[in-house]
């Protein structure tokens, strides 16, 4: 069962050390490239939201997440990353290692900004 969060605190004070800093790392990226977003609890995920767009960030037991609101996002980077897991709306990442800033950055640039 998952956990109901009333606040981003909660969602943070739960998380294992390890996945806790990695959930930050993915935050500050979005923080950095996104100063005008604002950070909310949606869903019950980190999300950033402005004017109706939105990034959300989850921590599920195999994975943390990262939810974009554009379906096209998923379908062009599943041909560039084939190894990667994909949800409807997500990219599913099962270790810290998979995780590409890089690759973050570029769609928040290329969707986002």
């Amino acid at each position: 069962m998952k956990t109901e969060f009333n606040s981003l605190d909660e969602f943070f004070q739960v998380l294992k050390p390890a996945r806790r800093q990695t959930v930050e790392s993915i935050c500050s990226l979005i923080e950095r490239l996104l100063p005008h977003y604002e950070q909310i609890l949606k869903y019950n995920m980190v999300a950033y939201n402005f004017s109706n767009r939105l990034i959300c960030v989850d921590v599920q037991t195999n994975y943390i997440s990262i939810y974009f609101d554009r379906p096209q996002i998923i379908q062009e980077y599943k041909e560039k990353l084939p190894k990667l897991s994909f949800g409807k709306n997500s990219f599913r990442y099962r270790s810290k290692k998979d995780i590409s800033y890089t690759i973050i950055e570029k769609i928040i640039r290329e969707y986002y900004l």
